[in-house]
Protein backbone atom coordinates (compact mmCIF):
# COMPACT_ATOMS: atom_id res chain seq x y z
CA UNK A 1 0.00 0.00 0.00
CA UNK A 2 3.02 2.34 -0.34
CA UNK A 3 1.33 3.77 -3.12
CA UNK A 4 -0.90 5.40 -1.16
CA UNK A 5 1.27 7.64 0.34
CA UNK A 6 1.82 9.00 -2.88
CA UNK A 7 -1.41 9.00 -4.49
CA UNK A 8 -3.70 12.01 -5.49
CA UNK A 9 -6.37 12.56 -2.38
CA UNK A 10 -9.06 11.57 -5.39
CA UNK A 11 -7.50 8.02 -5.84
CA UNK A 12 -7.36 7.07 -1.56
CA UNK A 13 -10.66 5.50 -0.91
CA UNK A 14 -9.99 2.98 -4.09
CA UNK A 15 -6.48 2.27 -2.88
CA UNK A 16 -7.90 1.80 0.76
CA UNK A 17 -10.50 -0.20 0.31
CA UNK A 18 -8.60 -2.58 -2.33
CA UNK A 19 -5.43 -3.02 0.49
CA UNK A 20 -7.03 -3.68 3.38
CA UNK A 21 -8.96 -6.63 4.96
CA UNK A 22 -11.88 -5.01 5.17
CA UNK A 23 -12.32 -4.22 1.70
CA UNK A 24 -10.45 -6.42 -0.96
CA UNK A 25 -7.08 -6.25 0.53
CA UNK A 26 -4.76 -8.22 2.73
CA UNK A 27 -3.20 -5.66 5.11
CA UNK A 28 -5.33 -4.95 8.77
CA UNK A 29 -6.95 -1.70 9.69
CA UNK A 30 -4.93 -1.97 12.04
CA UNK A 31 -1.22 -2.62 10.26
CA UNK A 32 -1.83 0.12 8.30
CA UNK A 33 -2.47 2.82 10.99
CA UNK A 34 0.15 1.00 12.93
CA UNK A 35 2.79 2.49 9.26
CA UNK A 36 1.02 5.01 9.48
CA UNK A 37 2.24 6.14 12.67
CA UNK A 38 5.61 4.93 11.91
CA UNK A 39 5.81 7.52 9.17
CA UNK A 40 4.05 10.34 11.25
CA UNK A 41 7.22 9.34 13.75
CA UNK A 42 10.04 9.48 10.87
CA UNK A 43 8.81 12.68 9.39
CA UNK A 44 9.03 14.70 12.77
CA UNK A 45 12.41 13.11 13.58
CA UNK A 46 13.64 13.78 10.13
CA UNK A 47 12.52 17.48 9.64
CA UNK A 48 12.81 20.43 11.25
CA UNK A 49 10.80 20.86 14.17
CA UNK A 50 8.19 23.04 14.08
CA UNK A 51 9.35 23.72 10.12
CA UNK A 52 6.49 24.56 7.29
CA UNK A 53 7.53 20.83 6.01
CA UNK A 54 7.16 19.08 9.06
CA UNK A 55 3.07 20.45 9.47
CA UNK A 56 2.56 19.73 6.03
CA UNK A 57 4.33 16.02 6.16
CA UNK A 58 2.40 15.49 9.55
CA UNK A 59 -1.14 16.62 8.17
CA UNK A 60 -0.70 14.60 5.05
CA UNK A 61 -0.28 11.77 6.94
CA UNK A 62 -2.77 12.31 9.77
CA UNK A 63 -5.33 13.16 6.29
CA UNK A 64 -4.97 9.64 4.83
CA UNK A 65 -5.11 7.54 8.51
CA UNK A 66 -8.26 9.53 9.01
CA UNK A 67 -9.61 9.04 5.55
CA UNK A 68 -8.88 5.22 5.94
CA UNK A 69 -10.66 5.14 9.65
CA UNK A 70 -13.53 6.72 7.66
CA UNK A 71 -13.88 3.71 5.14
CA UNK A 72 -13.38 1.10 8.02
CA UNK A 73 -16.44 2.04 9.74
CA UNK A 74 -18.40 2.25 6.58
CA UNK A 75 -17.25 -1.15 5.53
CA UNK A 76 -18.04 -2.63 9.34
CA UNK A 77 -21.40 -1.04 9.14
CA UNK A 78 -20.54 1.49 11.67
CA UNK A 79 -22.35 4.99 12.08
Amino acid sequence: MKEDFYAPEEEWNKLLINGMTVGKGDISPDEFYAVIKKRIKRTLIRTEGGSYQQHVLTEYLKGIQSRAEEIVQVLQGKP
